[in-house]
């Protein structure tokens, strides 16, 4: 949208991804009422921004979600796309999404792509696994919340590089805790 010295692209969003991606914003709005949204696995709403969203082509690039009946100018517009391209798939999304709706776009990326989910958390708690060059992985869990969770490790034991605490199955994490966790071997 912006180049390293924040002046605005010239082309519409998403600029030079644009042919990649097979479509283009066609408008914009920040919007101070939520718009329903349907797509073809999910429902909910877009809230603070929308985008109405072009497809160069729909025999290449398809909508997967559509605007509902709103303020007249986003009604049934493509709010979001996808395409195929060689061994992979791109999508679009031109809405913020409330919650629930941005968990099952996220939830068929990760189906689709073959990701595995790391755990499964609670609501304000997120968890992000890295590896090292060794394929050594690291786990670390956050709770951003006031209040303690509970937080199922299934069948395997890690050990808490933090604590030196080891945890299997069931581990409570106080309220603003981490942990940084090593499978246990």
């Amino acid at each position: 949208m912006k180049n390293r010295d924040n002046a605005l692209l010239p082309e519409r969003q998403p600029g030079p991804l644009a042919s990649l991606a097979g479509v283009e914003v066609q408008e914009y709005y920040a919007i101070n009422e939520d718009i329903p949204i349907k797509g073809n696995w999910f429902s909910g709403v877009a809230r603070t921004w929308a985008e109405w969203l072009h497809i160069f082509d729909p025999n290449i690039t398809m909508s997967v979600a559509r605007y509902g009946e709103s303020n007249g100018w986003l009604d049934n517009q493509a709010a979001m796309s996808v395409r195929s391209v060689k061994s992979g798939i791109i999508y679009y999304v031109g809405a913020y999404l409330d919650d629930a709706a941005q968990a099952a776009f996220v939830s068929r990326v990760a189906q689709v792509s073959g990701a595995s989910k790391i755990l499964e958390t609670p609501p304000g708690v997120t968890a992000s696994r890295r590896m090292d060059a060794n394929r050594k992985e690291t786990m670390f869990v956050i709770n951003h919340t006031r209040i303690e969770q509970q937080i199922n490790l299934g069948a395997d034991t890690y050990d808490d590089q933090l604590s030196g605490r080891r945890f299997a199955g069931q581990m409570k994490l106080p309220a603003y805790g981490v942990v940084v966790l090593n499978k246990t071997i």
